[in-house]
Protein backbone atom coordinates (compact mmCIF):
# COMPACT_ATOMS: atom_id res chain seq x y z
CA UNK A 1 0.00 0.00 0.00
CA UNK A 2 1.00 3.53 -1.38
CA UNK A 3 2.06 5.69 2.08
CA UNK A 4 -1.13 7.68 3.56
CA UNK A 5 -3.39 5.50 1.92
CA UNK A 6 -5.74 3.46 3.58
CA UNK A 7 -6.80 0.03 2.17
CA UNK A 8 -10.08 1.72 1.56
CA UNK A 9 -8.33 4.34 -0.57
CA UNK A 10 -6.12 1.59 -2.68
CA UNK A 11 -9.48 0.33 -3.35
CA UNK A 12 -10.77 3.30 -4.74
CA UNK A 13 -8.00 4.15 -6.70
CA UNK A 14 -8.13 0.09 -8.86
CA UNK A 15 -11.65 1.08 -9.35
CA UNK A 16 -10.92 4.49 -10.73
CA UNK A 17 -8.05 2.65 -13.14
CA UNK A 18 -10.46 0.44 -13.97
CA UNK A 19 -13.17 2.63 -15.57
CA UNK A 20 -10.26 4.79 -17.41
CA UNK A 21 -9.50 1.23 -18.89
CA UNK A 22 -13.21 0.85 -20.02
CA UNK A 23 -14.40 3.99 -20.45
CA UNK A 24 -11.39 6.15 -22.05
CA UNK A 25 -8.79 3.57 -23.26
CA UNK A 26 -11.49 1.43 -24.53
CA UNK A 27 -13.30 3.97 -26.63
CA UNK A 28 -12.54 4.93 -29.78
CA UNK A 29 -10.83 8.92 -29.96
CA UNK A 30 -13.76 10.35 -31.57
CA UNK A 31 -16.35 9.21 -28.88
CA UNK A 32 -13.59 9.60 -25.87
CA UNK A 33 -15.47 12.80 -24.19
CA UNK A 34 -19.12 11.59 -25.04
CA UNK A 35 -18.56 8.44 -23.92
CA UNK A 36 -16.47 9.43 -20.64
CA UNK A 37 -18.96 11.93 -19.56
CA UNK A 38 -22.25 9.22 -19.96
CA UNK A 39 -20.22 6.69 -17.93
CA UNK A 40 -19.40 9.32 -15.54
CA UNK A 41 -22.87 10.70 -15.10
CA UNK A 42 -24.20 6.87 -14.45
CA UNK A 43 -21.43 5.79 -12.43
CA UNK A 44 -22.73 8.85 -10.12
CA UNK A 45 -19.41 11.15 -10.79
CA UNK A 46 -20.63 13.43 -13.38
CA UNK A 47 -19.38 16.11 -11.12
CA UNK A 48 -16.58 14.36 -9.01
CA UNK A 49 -15.42 17.32 -7.19
CA UNK A 50 -18.99 18.30 -5.72
CA UNK A 51 -20.46 17.62 -2.09
CA UNK A 52 -22.84 15.18 -2.07
CA UNK A 53 -25.92 17.71 -1.02
CA UNK A 54 -25.66 18.50 -4.79
CA UNK A 55 -25.54 15.46 -6.14
CA UNK A 56 -22.09 15.05 -6.14
CA UNK A 57 -20.15 12.21 -4.64
CA UNK A 58 -18.84 13.28 -2.09
CA UNK A 59 -15.95 12.22 -1.42
CA UNK A 60 -12.71 13.55 0.89
CA UNK A 61 -10.16 15.66 -0.23
CA UNK A 62 -7.99 12.32 -0.59
CA UNK A 63 -10.54 10.80 -3.22
CA UNK A 64 -10.90 14.01 -5.11
CA UNK A 65 -6.68 14.53 -5.19
CA UNK A 66 -6.52 10.44 -6.17
CA UNK A 67 -9.58 11.25 -8.73
CA UNK A 68 -7.71 14.36 -10.42
CA UNK A 69 -3.95 12.62 -10.01
CA UNK A 70 -4.95 9.21 -11.95
CA UNK A 71 -6.98 11.20 -14.44
CA UNK A 72 -3.59 13.23 -15.14
CA UNK A 73 -1.20 10.47 -15.13
CA UNK A 74 -3.44 8.21 -17.44
CA UNK A 75 -3.85 11.37 -19.75
CA UNK A 76 -7.79 11.27 -19.54
CA UNK A 77 -7.93 15.18 -21.38
CA UNK A 78 -11.10 15.98 -20.95
CA UNK A 79 -12.24 19.66 -22.08
CA UNK A 80 -13.00 22.53 -19.78
CA UNK A 81 -16.41 22.57 -18.14
CA UNK A 82 -17.36 25.78 -17.29
CA UNK A 83 -20.51 24.92 -15.87
CA UNK A 84 -19.04 21.58 -13.56
CA UNK A 85 -15.71 23.22 -13.10
CA UNK A 86 -16.96 27.34 -12.56
CA UNK A 87 -20.99 27.99 -12.40
CA UNK A 88 -21.79 25.21 -10.28
CA UNK A 89 -19.20 25.75 -7.70
CA UNK A 90 -19.67 29.60 -7.61
CA UNK A 91 -23.30 29.45 -7.81
CA UNK A 92 -22.96 26.62 -4.09
CA UNK A 93 -20.28 29.23 -2.60
CA UNK A 94 -22.50 32.19 -3.15
CA UNK A 95 -26.22 31.75 -4.54
CA UNK A 96 -29.13 31.44 -2.34
CA UNK A 97 -30.72 27.77 -2.52
CA UNK A 98 -33.36 28.53 -4.28
CA UNK A 99 -31.66 30.33 -7.48
CA UNK A 100 -28.95 26.69 -6.73
CA UNK A 101 -32.25 24.40 -6.90
CA UNK A 102 -33.11 26.02 -10.19
CA UNK A 103 -29.90 25.65 -11.94
CA UNK A 104 -27.50 23.11 -10.28
CA UNK A 105 -29.84 19.81 -11.35
CA UNK A 106 -29.38 21.30 -15.20
CA UNK A 107 -25.20 21.57 -14.56
CA UNK A 108 -25.09 18.12 -12.78
CA UNK A 109 -27.21 16.29 -15.51
CA UNK A 110 -25.45 17.57 -18.42
CA UNK A 111 -28.65 18.77 -19.69
CA UNK A 112 -27.38 22.56 -19.57
CA UNK A 113 -24.34 24.10 -21.12
CA UNK A 114 -22.73 27.24 -19.84
CA UNK A 115 -20.04 29.91 -20.04
CA UNK A 116 -19.15 32.73 -18.07
CA UNK A 117 -19.16 36.26 -18.14
CA UNK A 118 -16.46 37.50 -16.20
CA UNK A 119 -14.03 39.66 -17.72
CA UNK A 120 -14.54 43.23 -20.15
CA UNK A 121 -12.27 44.86 -21.85
CA UNK A 122 -9.54 45.36 -19.21
CA UNK A 123 -9.58 41.75 -17.82
CA UNK A 124 -11.70 41.21 -14.58
CA UNK A 125 -11.24 44.49 -13.46
CA UNK A 126 -14.07 45.13 -11.06
CA UNK A 127 -13.14 48.80 -10.58
CA UNK A 128 -13.68 49.65 -14.28
CA UNK A 129 -16.22 47.16 -14.55
CA UNK A 130 -19.35 48.82 -16.49
CA UNK A 131 -21.87 45.89 -17.08
CA UNK A 132 -24.83 46.62 -14.81
CA UNK A 133 -27.52 45.95 -13.05
CA UNK A 134 -30.90 47.71 -11.98
CA UNK A 135 -33.56 45.97 -9.98
CA UNK A 136 -37.10 46.71 -12.03
CA UNK A 137 -40.16 44.61 -11.40
CA UNK A 138 -39.65 40.86 -10.66
CA UNK A 139 -35.84 41.11 -11.38
CA UNK A 140 -33.62 43.01 -12.77
CA UNK A 141 -32.35 44.43 -16.19
CA UNK A 142 -28.64 43.80 -17.29
CA UNK A 143 -26.66 45.88 -19.54
CA UNK A 144 -23.12 46.06 -20.62
CA UNK A 145 -20.95 44.31 -22.63
CA UNK A 146 -18.70 40.95 -21.89
CA UNK A 147 -15.39 40.40 -23.30
CA UNK A 148 -13.31 36.84 -23.54
CA UNK A 149 -16.23 34.67 -23.23
CA UNK A 150 -15.24 31.36 -23.52
CA UNK A 151 -17.38 28.21 -25.14
CA UNK A 152 -20.35 30.76 -25.71
CA UNK A 153 -20.59 29.31 -29.03
CA UNK A 154 -21.50 26.23 -27.37
CA UNK A 155 -23.43 27.30 -24.52
CA UNK A 156 -27.09 27.65 -24.20
CA UNK A 157 -26.65 30.15 -20.73
CA UNK A 158 -24.15 32.26 -19.25
CA UNK A 159 -23.33 33.29 -15.52
CA UNK A 160 -22.41 37.15 -15.27
CA UNK A 161 -21.16 38.98 -13.09
CA UNK A 162 -22.40 42.97 -13.38
CA UNK A 163 -22.15 45.94 -10.97
CA UNK A 164 -25.53 45.97 -8.57
CA UNK A 165 -26.21 48.93 -6.17
CA UNK A 166 -23.03 49.76 -4.44
CA UNK A 167 -21.84 45.97 -5.04
CA UNK A 168 -22.19 43.15 -7.47
CA UNK A 169 -24.40 40.59 -8.64
CA UNK A 170 -24.74 37.19 -10.23
CA UNK A 171 -27.14 36.67 -13.17
CA UNK A 172 -28.00 33.27 -15.07
CA UNK A 173 -29.13 34.32 -18.19
CA UNK A 174 -30.09 32.24 -21.50
CA UNK A 175 -28.05 33.08 -24.30
CA UNK A 176 -30.91 33.08 -26.85
CA UNK A 177 -32.67 35.69 -25.49
CA UNK A 178 -33.26 38.41 -28.11
CA UNK A 179 -31.70 41.00 -26.31
CA UNK A 180 -28.20 39.12 -25.95
CA UNK A 181 -25.83 39.89 -28.82
CA UNK A 182 -22.93 37.31 -29.08
CA UNK A 183 -20.19 38.39 -31.34
CA UNK A 184 -18.08 35.53 -32.17
CA UNK A 185 -13.66 36.42 -32.08
CA UNK A 186 -11.91 34.63 -34.53
CA UNK A 187 -8.57 32.63 -33.34
CA UNK A 188 -5.46 31.35 -34.85
CA UNK A 189 -7.06 27.80 -36.16
CA UNK A 190 -10.31 29.61 -37.76
CA UNK A 191 -12.45 28.65 -34.98
CA UNK A 192 -14.37 31.01 -32.43
CA UNK A 193 -13.68 29.44 -29.11
CA UNK A 194 -13.82 33.01 -27.84
CA UNK A 195 -16.80 35.74 -28.18
CA UNK A 196 -18.14 39.16 -26.72
CA UNK A 197 -21.04 39.00 -25.53
CA UNK A 198 -23.92 42.79 -25.69
CA UNK A 199 -26.56 42.93 -23.65
CA UNK A 200 -29.01 45.10 -24.11
CA UNK A 201 -31.64 45.49 -21.40
CA UNK A 202 -31.48 41.69 -20.56
CA UNK A 203 -34.75 40.89 -18.10
CA UNK A 204 -33.43 38.19 -15.70
CA UNK A 205 -36.13 36.94 -13.52
CA UNK A 206 -35.66 37.52 -9.41
CA UNK A 207 -34.89 33.77 -8.95
CA UNK A 208 -31.99 33.90 -11.28
CA UNK A 209 -30.02 36.29 -9.78
CA UNK A 210 -28.39 37.79 -6.57
CA UNK A 211 -25.98 40.22 -4.64
CA UNK A 212 -22.53 39.04 -3.99
CA UNK A 213 -19.89 40.68 -2.04
CA UNK A 214 -16.57 40.14 -3.31
CA UNK A 215 -16.73 38.45 -6.85
CA UNK A 216 -12.98 38.06 -7.09
CA UNK A 217 -12.63 36.23 -4.03
CA UNK A 218 -15.09 33.88 -4.86
CA UNK A 219 -13.37 33.05 -7.95
CA UNK A 220 -10.14 32.83 -6.11
CA UNK A 221 -11.35 30.22 -3.65
CA UNK A 222 -12.87 27.79 -6.70
CA UNK A 223 -11.17 24.63 -6.89
CA UNK A 224 -10.49 23.99 -3.25
CA UNK A 225 -7.59 21.54 -2.39
CA UNK A 226 -6.06 21.22 -5.68
CA UNK A 227 -8.04 18.69 -7.10
CA UNK A 228 -6.60 19.26 -10.46
CA UNK A 229 -3.21 17.46 -9.51
CA UNK A 230 -0.92 19.70 -11.04
CA UNK A 231 1.76 17.53 -10.01
CA UNK A 232 0.77 14.69 -11.50
CA UNK A 233 0.01 16.09 -15.17
CA UNK A 234 3.71 18.33 -14.79
CA UNK A 235 5.46 15.03 -13.87
CA UNK A 236 3.45 13.34 -17.28
CA UNK A 237 4.47 16.65 -19.46
CA UNK A 238 7.61 16.09 -18.49
CA UNK A 239 8.22 12.27 -19.04
CA UNK A 240 6.97 13.12 -22.30
CA UNK A 241 9.48 15.68 -23.54
CA UNK A 242 12.07 13.68 -22.10
CA UNK A 243 10.38 10.66 -23.88
CA UNK A 244 10.59 12.10 -27.19
CA UNK A 245 14.15 13.67 -27.14
CA UNK A 246 15.75 10.86 -25.74
CA UNK A 247 18.01 10.73 -28.69
CA UNK A 248 18.74 14.96 -28.97
CA UNK A 249 21.84 14.66 -27.31
CA UNK A 250 20.86 18.13 -26.06
CA UNK A 251 22.91 19.20 -22.63
CA UNK A 252 21.07 22.60 -22.23
CA UNK A 253 17.63 20.21 -22.82
CA UNK A 254 18.66 17.65 -20.01
CA UNK A 255 19.86 19.88 -17.50
CA UNK A 256 16.01 21.99 -17.91
CA UNK A 257 14.53 18.44 -17.09
CA UNK A 258 16.54 17.88 -14.19
CA UNK A 259 15.75 20.95 -12.45
CA UNK A 260 12.28 20.46 -13.54
CA UNK A 261 12.43 17.11 -11.78
CA UNK A 262 13.11 18.11 -8.95
CA UNK A 263 10.79 21.15 -8.84
CA UNK A 264 7.84 18.96 -9.80
CA UNK A 265 8.98 16.20 -7.24
CA UNK A 266 8.97 19.14 -4.30
CA UNK A 267 5.15 20.15 -5.85
CA UNK A 268 3.98 16.83 -5.44
CA UNK A 269 5.22 16.43 -1.68
CA UNK A 270 3.69 20.31 -1.59
CA UNK A 271 0.41 18.90 -2.76
CA UNK A 272 0.53 15.62 -0.32
CA UNK A 273 1.20 17.59 2.81
CA UNK A 274 -1.62 19.85 2.08
CA UNK A 275 -4.24 17.10 1.12
CA UNK A 276 -3.45 15.43 3.93
CA UNK A 277 -4.10 17.82 6.00
CA UNK A 278 -7.46 18.87 4.61
CA UNK A 279 -8.48 15.45 4.80
CA UNK A 280 -7.64 15.19 8.74
CA UNK A 281 -9.53 18.43 9.19
CA UNK A 282 -6.20 20.22 10.33
CA UNK A 283 -4.72 23.61 9.98
CA UNK A 284 -3.29 24.21 6.37
CA UNK A 285 0.47 23.99 6.28
CA UNK A 286 0.64 26.95 3.56
CA UNK A 287 -2.03 28.95 2.23
CA UNK A 288 -3.81 27.38 -0.87
CA UNK A 289 -2.96 30.39 -3.20
CA UNK A 290 0.57 29.62 -2.73
CA UNK A 291 0.27 25.79 -3.87
CA UNK A 292 -1.78 27.30 -6.71
CA UNK A 293 0.93 29.73 -7.63
CA UNK A 294 3.95 27.05 -7.26
CA UNK A 295 1.89 24.89 -9.26
CA UNK A 296 1.12 27.59 -11.98
CA UNK A 297 5.04 28.55 -12.35
CA UNK A 298 5.69 24.90 -12.81
CA UNK A 299 3.17 24.48 -15.79
CA UNK A 300 4.27 27.83 -17.48
CA UNK A 301 7.95 26.49 -16.98
CA UNK A 302 7.24 23.62 -18.75
CA UNK A 303 4.85 25.06 -21.35
CA UNK A 304 8.28 26.93 -21.91
CA UNK A 305 9.79 24.38 -22.07
CA UNK A 306 7.46 22.40 -25.08
CA UNK A 307 6.75 25.96 -26.84
CA UNK A 308 10.53 26.26 -27.48
CA UNK A 309 11.42 22.09 -28.07
CA UNK A 310 8.31 21.31 -30.01
CA UNK A 311 6.32 24.48 -30.88
CA UNK A 312 3.14 25.82 -28.98
CA UNK A 313 1.14 22.94 -30.75
CA UNK A 314 2.64 20.50 -28.18
CA UNK A 315 0.79 22.39 -25.52
CA UNK A 316 -1.26 19.09 -23.64
CA UNK A 317 -4.38 21.86 -22.79
CA UNK A 318 -3.53 24.12 -26.11
CA UNK A 319 -5.40 27.50 -25.97
CA UNK A 320 -7.18 27.67 -29.56
CA UNK A 321 -6.15 31.07 -30.03
CA UNK A 322 -2.18 30.45 -29.59
CA UNK A 323 -2.55 27.46 -32.92
CA UNK A 324 -2.19 28.46 -36.21
CA UNK A 325 -0.62 26.23 -39.20
CA UNK A 326 2.25 28.79 -40.46
CA UNK A 327 4.80 26.52 -39.64
CA UNK A 328 7.56 28.16 -37.82
CA UNK A 329 8.11 31.72 -36.85
CA UNK A 330 10.79 33.13 -39.41
CA UNK A 331 13.94 31.42 -41.21
CA UNK A 332 15.71 28.95 -39.93
CA UNK A 333 19.44 29.22 -38.92
CA UNK A 334 20.74 30.61 -35.34
CA UNK A 335 18.16 32.76 -34.60
CA UNK A 336 15.71 29.80 -34.66
CA UNK A 337 15.51 28.86 -30.95
CA UNK A 338 15.51 32.58 -29.87
CA UNK A 339 12.28 32.86 -31.99
CA UNK A 340 10.51 30.11 -31.25
CA UNK A 341 11.50 30.95 -26.94
CA UNK A 342 10.21 34.69 -27.57
CA UNK A 343 7.04 33.39 -29.32
CA UNK A 344 6.66 30.73 -26.46
CA UNK A 345 6.77 33.47 -23.71
CA UNK A 346 4.35 35.93 -25.82
CA UNK A 347 1.85 32.79 -25.79
CA UNK A 348 2.51 32.31 -22.16
CA UNK A 349 2.03 36.08 -21.15
CA UNK A 350 -1.76 36.55 -23.47
CA UNK A 351 -3.35 33.73 -22.11
CA UNK A 352 -6.80 35.90 -21.95
CA UNK A 353 -6.11 38.56 -24.75
CA UNK A 354 -4.65 36.66 -27.68
CA UNK A 355 -8.28 36.41 -29.56
CA UNK A 356 -7.14 39.70 -31.76
CA UNK A 357 -5.17 37.59 -34.21
CA UNK A 358 -3.19 40.75 -35.86
CA UNK A 359 -2.79 41.87 -33.03
CA UNK A 360 -0.85 39.60 -31.68
CA UNK A 361 1.21 38.95 -34.61
CA UNK A 362 2.61 42.10 -35.02
CA UNK A 363 3.32 42.53 -31.37
CA UNK A 364 5.77 39.12 -31.79
CA UNK A 365 6.73 40.73 -34.75
CA UNK A 366 7.75 43.90 -32.97
CA UNK A 367 10.00 41.70 -30.11
CA UNK A 368 11.67 39.47 -32.85
CA UNK A 369 12.88 42.79 -34.78
CA UNK A 370 14.41 43.82 -31.35
CA UNK A 371 15.86 40.63 -30.40
CA UNK A 372 17.63 40.54 -33.88
CA UNK A 373 18.69 44.37 -34.13
CA UNK A 374 20.36 43.69 -30.15
CA UNK A 375 21.68 40.69 -31.33
CA UNK A 376 23.32 42.14 -34.54
CA UNK A 377 24.61 45.04 -32.13
CA UNK A 378 26.56 42.65 -30.26
CA UNK A 379 28.04 41.00 -32.75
Amino acid sequence: MKRGLTEADEAFSAVVHAFVDRHWDGVSEAQRVTHWYTAAREAGWGVPMWPATAGGPGWNATRKYLWSQILARRGVLLPPSPGIDVVGPLLMAVAPETMQVKLLPGIRDGATTWCVGAAEADGLDLEGMQTTAFQVADGFELRGRKHFVWGAGDAEWMLCITRLNEGYGLFALPLDDQAVGVREVPTFDGGAALAEIELSNVFVPAGLGCAITDPEEALRKLGGVAPMASGALAEAQLTAIREVTAAWQDDNLDAACRELGVAVEALKAMEARYVEAEARGARKPFPAAALRARSREILLQLGDLQLSSFGYYALPYPDEALLHNEGPIGPAGTTAALRRNLAARLALQHEAVTSRVEDWKDEIARHLDVAEEEQQDSR
